[in-house]
């Protein structure tokens, strides 16, 4: 008997704890409901072209980060933020690494995991699980 009430007590505990207690783990982004709104919390824009439902995200240091769904499945990122920095997120090892006109393509096979480049004042990343590379090319001459 009292190793079910112990058993008991202890579920009831975790079920309550964090709720009652407001201790969580912080996240470093909010979802705004707006392009606009990320440019607001930002201070910079993003432009880019695409068919997908997205959600946008801005972290709280200022980065710009779009998720593009097809349907409930991710299909790629586009991250912007100032500076000019590897802003990808990805510490991958691939089997092809290139770059062309100043953008880095990494990737396995025919597939591009990752684009990356910067303007001189802001590094822009797209992340994916891979894509053919004339769609992340497209992607890339998109973003703005």
């Amino acid at each position: 008997m009292k190793k079910r009430l112990l058993g008991l007590s202890l579920v009831l505990c975790m079920g309550c704890s964090s709720k009652s207690s407001g201790v969580g783990v912080a996240t470093p982004f909010e979802q705004v409901s707006s392009m606009e709104e990320a440019e607001s919390k930002s201070g910079f824009s993003l432009d880019f072209n695409s068919d997908y439902d997205y959600k946008i995200q801005v972290f709280d240091y200022g980065m710009i980060e779009v998720i593009f769904f097809d349907g409930s499945s991710e299909v790629y990122r586009i991250r912007k933020d100032k500076g000019v920095s590897d802003i990808s997120g990805d510490y991958n090892s691939y089997e092809i690494v290139e770059e062309i006109d100043g953008v880095t393509y990494k990737g396995n096979g025919a597939l591009i995991s990752d684009a990356l480049w910067n303007d001189g004042t802001y590094s822009y990343a797209i992340i994916s699980d891979g894509l053919e590379k004339d769609v992340m090319y497209n992607l890339v001459s998109s973003v703005k």
